[in-house]
C-alpha cells in the first residue's frame, strides 16, 4: 500500500507513525522497528525486539497541545499497524519502463484502459512512480501516444508517470538492437526532434545514441 507523504512546513504537522513494521539496515538487513514520519521527512526510528501478529488495520489518534497564545492545536497524528511480515521502505522509481502485463508503451494502438491497467498492477509491487518508455516508432505513433502518457491525472490506486523517457529514434545504425531499422533517424539539432516527435509536453528524458 501506497501513502502520499511530502515534505511540507506547516503550523499543524503532518505525522504518520508505523508500529511494528521491517525496515532494511544501512548493512544491508532487515529488522523491526517503529518508524515516525513528520512532514514526509523521518524524524525518528525506533528499534522493538518484539513481534505481533496482529491483522494490519489503520487508526487515527487527535493530541491537543497548547501553543500558549490561548489557542489549543490540534495534532493529528495517523497511526498505521503492521506485523513482522510488513517491509516499509520507499517506493521504487523505474526510469526505464516500457511497459508490462501485455501492454506496450509503443503500441501505435495505446489506450487510456491500458496504461491504467498497468499503473495499478506496479503499486502492487512496490513501484510508486515509473517513466513510460517508447521507443523507435514512425511519427505518427508518437502524435498518438505521447498525449496519452503525459496528461493523465493520477488516481490514488496507481503509480504515478513521472515523465516520457524518449528512446530513439536517434539511434546509430550499427548499435540498433531491437529498434526498428526503417524507423531510425539522424539527429542534427532540436528541429529534428519535434518533426518526429511533436510536441515534447511531458517528456522527461531522450535517450540518444547517434
Amino acid at each position: 500500500q501506497r501513502l502520499n507523504m511530502t515534505k511540507t512546513r506547516s503550523a499543524h504537522p503532518e505525522i504518520y507513525r508505523f508500529i511494528n513494521y521491517r525496515v532494511l539496515h544501512p548493512k544491508g538487513y532487515l529488522y523491526p522497528a517503529n518508524i515516525t514520519v513528520t512532514n514526509g521527512i523521518i524524524s525518528h526510528i525506533q528499534p522493538i525486539t518484539t513481534k505481533s501478529t496482529d491483522d494490519e488495520h489503520a487508526e487515527t489518534t487527535e493530541l491537543n497541545t497548547n501553543d500558549n497564545t490561548n489557542n489549543d492545536t490540534t495534532t493529528t497524528i495517523k497511526i498505521k499497524n503492521g506485523s513482522h511480515r510488513h517491509i516499509l521502505s520507499p517506493g521504487f522509481i523505474d526510469v526505464q519502463f516500457n511497459g508490462a502485463y501485455g501492454v506496450d508503451f509503443s503500441s501505435p494502438s495505446l489506450s487510456p484502459h491500458q496504461i491504467r491497467h498497468v499503473t495499478r498492477r506496479v503499486l502492487k509491487h512496490g513501484v510508486t512512480s515509473f517513466c513510460p518508455t517508447v521507443i523507435t516508432s514512425p511519427p505518427s505513433t508518437y502524435r498518438h501516444v505521447l498525449p496519452l502518457l503525459s496528461s493523465r491525472e493520477r488516481r490514488d490506486d496507481e503509480a504515478r508517470l513521472a515523465g516520457v523517457h524518449l528512446e530513439g529514434p536517434f539511434i546509430c545504425p550499427a548499435k540498433k538492437g531491437c529498434h526498428p531499422a526503417h524507423c531510425l533517424r539522424d539527429f542534427k539539432d532540436v528541429t529534428a526532434a519535434e518533426e518526429v516527435y511533436g510536441s515534447l509536453e511531458g517528456v522527461k528524458i531522450v535517450t540518444l545514441a547517434p
